[in-house]
Parts: structure tokens; C-alpha cells; sequence
């Protein structure tokens, strides 16, 4: 039904505009210091994570997690990748703006830099 009504058009290019968010949150993460893409950005799926001489990185990225979290602005949720705990952000929705994954990230670093500093 969803693809009748819709058209395989508006899914491709809802698909696309994923990949693309996540290409660019990939962009965003690698011109910061202490953030490490675990795996590339594919099909809206990239995987990272926070590092700090002196914090346990496992510890460091659920706390990551949770502080955003619980501000209710991003759903960053952590995965086990290479026996890591990492940061998994999705960028699916057709709705996602440059704007708002750029804030995200802006959010994450602050929150980073918060935890590594208390």
C-alpha cells in the first residue's frame, strides 16, 4: 500500500537523502578531534566513537549516549562493534536536515567535552 501510494520515487529518494545525512555526520565527525568513525557511513547507518586519554572509552560512549539521550534531542543509541562500545546514529528520516545533524554533532562534542572534564 505504502508503495502505491507514495511511489518508488519518493522511496529512492528517501533512501538517497539518508545515505547522504549519514555521509555528511561522517564529514562532521572527522574534523573533530577525539571522534573516531568506526565503520562508513552506509545506507544511513554510521558508527563512531569518543576517545580520551585517561577514560575508559566503553564507559565514556554509554555515558555519551544516556547524557543525550535523556535531553531528548537525538536518539544516538551504542552498539558492540570489534568488541567496542560505539555510537550508532541513523539518518533515515526524509525529514533529517543538514541543520539538525549538524547540531546533533555540535551536542555530542559538547557533551563529550563535558564528561572528560568533570
Amino acid at each position: 500500500m505504502t508503495m502505491k501510494t507514495f511511489g518508488l520515487n519518493a522511496f529512492a529518494n528517501a533512501i538517497t537523502h539518508g545515505i547522504k545525512c549519514a555521509e555528511y555526520v561522517e564529514s562532521l565527525l572527522s574534523d573533530l578531534p577525539g571522534w573516531e568513525i568506526i565503520t562508513s557511513a552506509k545506507l544511513a547507518i554510521i558508527n563512531f566513537r569518543f576517545t580520551a586519554e585517561g577514560h575508559d572509552p566503553d564507559t565514556l560512549n554509554k555515558t555519551i549516549s544516556k547524557e543525550i539521550l535523556d535531553t531528548g534531542y537525538a536518539m544516538i543509541i551504542t552498539t558492540r562493534l570489534n568488541n567496542q562500545t560505539v555510537l550508532r546514529m541513523c539518518t533515515i528520516s526524509p525529514k533529517t536536515t543538514q541543520e539538525d545533524l549538524k547540531s546533533t554533532i555540535e551536542l555530542l562534542n559538547k557533551i563529550a567535552h563535558k564528561i572528560i572534564q568533570s
